[in-house]
């Protein structure tokens, strides 16, 4: 079994109809918490800065802008309860009607039912930009054969094939691939890349904490939470006090967030492209 998730006890054809279980939610609440304590800023506006959930319960990536629903859940209720409330009403927190969206290879919209692509621009010492892809992974499987099982290697490795296809055909001038997230600590998820990608990765000091890259960690293949890392993230997050460094805080995660880059002609290379 790889290290995506750990055993589960219970029926193998049981998933989570929602994308994200409540208990996503209530690390996130614990994690802002602590994090407002330690900066001095207000938990409101902690939960924007330091979690993802203004994204999932709003749907709007802009943790600036003013929105009604945040706003009722924030300040009314329990928090975590009113936040889970927010969001379960919201359409596509249905897992099967989230995943619709990628099921289909869909290049306009660089999405390849297991991966994606977003562009970035590395500023070079000159002041000059090269292009670099970032690429994701898409959650388009759940149950008993998790998306990074030996089951589903071909199905990633040819949809992986088709994106980089369509990248030497759109954005020919690209240099660079990377990739920062947690999942890079995992064995399934390495094994579908070049080697030089592997021996690239570091440690991310000070990650971005608005997205899946960090919270993904604690959701198995199932859709549910991982039991075990949620018990020990907060347990050690339990012990953070006013004395404590964000260094300390960070360090409360199981899994840590590292970062890959290395040149997109290894990814061509790996997987067969030759480039015109």
């Amino acid at each position: 079994m790889s290290n995506f998730d750990e055993p589960k006890d219970k029926d193998p054809s049981e998933v989570n109809v929602l994308e994200y279980p409540r208990e996503y939610f209530d690390v996130q609440v614990a994690f802002a918490a602590k994090a407002a304590l330690l900066t001095g800023i207000s938990l409101e506006e902690s939960l924007r800065q330091n979690t993802a959930l203004f994204r999932r319960v709003t749907g709007d990536k802009n943790v600036d802008n003013s929105n009604a629903i945040w706003d009722s859940a924030i300040y009314f209720g329990d928090l975590c309860q009113t936040l889970w409330d927010a969001y379960t009403k919201r359409p596509d927190s249905n897992y099967e009607a989230h995943v619709a969206e990628y099921s289909e290879l869909n290049p306009d919209t660089r999405k390849f039912i297991t991966c994606s692509y977003d562009i970035w621009k590395v500023v070079n010492p000159d002041g000059s930009f090269d292009k670099s892809i970032k690429i994701h992974f898409l959650p388009s499987a759940r149950g008993e054969i998790g998306p990074f099982q030996e089951d589903y290697l071909a199905e990633r490795v040819r949809n992986f094939q088709l994106m980089f296809e369509h990248i030497t055909k759109n954005h020919p001038d690209a240099k660079w691939v990377e990739s920062v997230s947690w999942l890079n600590n995992t064995r399934g998820y390495l094994s579908q890349f070049p080697k030089s990608f592997e021996e690239s990765l570091f440690d991310v000091e000070n990650p971005g904490l608005r997205g899946n890259s960090i919270w993904g960690q604690f959701v198995d293949r199932y859709g549910f939470a991982n039991q075990q890392r949620v018990q020990n993230f907060l347990e050690k997050l339990y012990k953070i006090n006013r004395d404590s460094t964000w260094e300390d805080l960070m360090d409360c995660f199981p899994k840590k967030v590292r970062r890959a880059k290395v040149a997109i002609e290894d990814f061509y290379n790996h997987f067969g492209i030759e480039v015109q």
